[in-house]
């Protein structure tokens, strides 16, 4: 069985999105692996990966430019950021 080694900023959906090409492999990775899908993985941990196919061609994509997928960055906020949207309707122009 494959295995890969989690990146440091990697998540599970980096991993689908760039062995398989398609988001929907990270349900068989996380089952595979006994780890939730929003599982926080740690640089140099193995992983292993179901033998399934999804979109082969988006997978090729970023095996062909070898890079591997790492966007699970996380930013503490230097203060707290109040969100408030203002009361009424919002009108929309087509």
């Amino acid at each position: 069985m494959k295995s890969i080694t989690a990146i440091s900023n990697q998540s599970l959906f980096d991993i689908a999105l760039q062995e398989y090409g398609a988001i929907d492999a990270v349900f068989d990775i996380a089952a595979l692996n006994d780890l939730s899908i929003s599982a926080q993985l740690t640089p140099g941990q193995s992983i292993l990966l179901p033998e399934v196919v999804y979109e082969a061609e988006i997978a090729q994509y970023f095996k062909g430019i070898n890079k591997m997928i790492a966007t699970n960055v996380t930013y503490e906020p230097a203060e707290e950021i109040d969100y408030r949207f203002p009361a009424g309707e919002f009108p929309i122009s087509l």
